[in-house]
């Protein structure tokens, strides 16, 4: 697993746990994602994708840093095996809203909104508290539909 994140604190964070709890399969890089990826991913590599509660950037002057775009999302879909799952969690629902549409117009994947919030995986720390805070939560989830000959 590769994990990545442009805050410092949360990185570190984030490696202590790792290191505590065992944790020997996954690797942390302080760097964002949209930089790093092209570079390791090639085309129809990857299955899966998560995007664990990414900035969502309130401001409309700096919406265009969110990092689910229509680019980033038709990144996803070169990088994704057919049927590979791109994960979006958040506890913004207008975020969840703007994903949602985002992953849908780029048009490589099927795109639902999970009645699981938690979108099967392990309940994160910032999901604990929005449940212990009685928050939502949104998993918007995109699944890549097969490539055309040709495509790939």
């Amino acid at each position: 697993y590769l994990g990545f994140e442009v805050r410092k604190k949360f990185c570190q964070e984030a490696s202590e746990y790792l290191d505590q709890a065992g944790i020997e399969n996954a690797r942390l890089a302080l760097v964002d994602a949209r930089e790093m990826l092209p570079l390791v991913l090639e085309s129809a590599s990857v299955h899966s994708i998560f995007a664990m509660f990414p900035d969502p950037w309130w401001k409309k002057k700096h919406m265009k840093k969110r990092l689910v775009s229509r680019q980033f999302v038709a990144m996803c879909a070169n990088w994704m095996q057919d049927g590979g799952r791109l994960l979006i969690k958040t506890d913004v629902q207008g975020y969840a809203d703007w994903a949602q549409d985002e992953m849908t117009a780029q048009g490589d994947f099927e795109v639902e909104r999970l009645s699981d919030p938690g979108g099967g995986l392990p309940e994160t720390q910032r999901e604990r508290r929005c449940r212990i805070r009685g928050l939502p939560t949104w998993a918007i989830e995109a699944r890549r539909v097969p490539r055309t000959v040709g495509d790939v």
